[in-house]
């Protein structure tokens, strides 16, 4: 298992990697300044390293943790909707409430829980595949172990049977 969450550590390092330099050069294309780049860095920073360091510790519980917390922001902007749809609001207050401190922190701890939700199913798709991979190899070896028992035992009764053919003929002779 150790071996596992090592190359789980190393994908995940090298997952890191790449997002960085997708999001370099997207931002060098947009010309967005340095807290720019860090506020896009940040939620895919914060849930990559968060699951690199906790996810082989608190699978279970931080795979519930993740989907509670994502199913109730989710669940709380589903409410708004509707009730913008029901509740004639002017757009103003949800654009005003969108641009201010609170919902661009509502919005970008969304995006960070989202990050992370995307790391703990790809580290659980990861690890059942290893899970899988070698169940299917420890299947097959035991296949090739009765296989060669088999072939061994074949050789011996072959053997045993020439052997008992020769005394015969010698016996007969």
């Amino acid at each position: 298992m150790n071996i596992i969450n090592s190359n789980l550590k190393k994908t995940l390092t090298i997952l890191i990697f790449l997002i960085f330099a997708i999001l370099s050069s997207f931002s060098f294309y947009l010309n967005l300044p340095a807290s720019g780049y860090c506020l896009m860095y940040l939620p895919f920073i914060i849930g990559l390293i968060f699951c690199y360091f906790l996810y082989p510790k608190y699978k279970k519980a931080l795979k519930s943790y993740v989907d509670s917390i994502l199913y109730f922001q989710a669940s709380l902007v589903a409410i708004i909707l509707v009730i913008k749809t029901v509740i004639k609001v002017p757009e103003d207050i949800f654009t005003q409430h969108l641009n201010s401190i609170h919902g661009f922190l509502y919005v970008y701890a969304m995006a960070i829980v989202a990050v992370i939700k995307c790391c703990v199913s790809y580290c659980d798709g990861y690890l059942s595949y290893m899970d899988e991979r070698e169940q299917h190899i420890k299947e097959a070896n035991e296949i090739n172990k009765k296989k060669e028992d088999a072939i061994k035992n074949n050789k011996i009764s072959l053997i045993t049977g020439v052997s008992i053919f020769t005394l015969l003929l010698l016996l007969f002779k």
